[in-house]
């Protein structure tokens, strides 16, 4: 299992306000897009795909996030399950910050939620369907 993961933001429209509020949850601070903490390195990447209106609906519209981001151990020896672990934690307060993402990894399985914010209620424009009549896919989020 691969140490790296990316976690696709739709958050704050400021890149300097999600570096620092990546910076607060894992106690690191950012330079220049990337940001070291005690457990976990990453940088904060625009999506060059980013589209506001793909944004917003689709069962991959997590694609068309403004942000991502590149996530590794601050430790490379570090073993996978502490990885893991603080992967979640980030997770965690990204979900209490109230953004909205999800996380592209091998384990994502083994991620509250598999790794993406709690789905919301959605109509895609022009269908009328909720998120309910797309099963359980997390893709479609708050």
């Amino acid at each position: 299992m691969e140490k790296y993961c990316e976690i696709f933001v739709l958050g704050p429209e400021d890149q300097s306000q999600l570096e620092e509020l990546v910076g607060r949850i894992i106690g690191g601070h950012a330079n220049l897009g990337t940001i070291n903490g005690t457990d976990l390195s990453l940088d904060v990447r625009k999506n060059d795909d980013f589209d506001p209106e793909k944004s917003e609906w689709g069962v991959s519209q997590f694609l068309h996030f403004p942000y991502y981001l590149e996530v590794e151990p601050a430790d490379p020896n570090r073993p996978i399950k502490s990885f893991v672990a603080a992967v979640g934690e980030l997770l965690d307060g990204l979900r209490e910050s109230g953004q909205r993402f999800v996380t592209a990894s091998d384990f994502e399985d083994q991620l509250r939620d598999n790794g993406a914010s709690p789905p919301r209620q959605i109509s895609s424009p022009g269908v009328g369907a909720s998120s309910e009549e797309f099963g359980s896919d997390q893709t479609l989020m708050n």
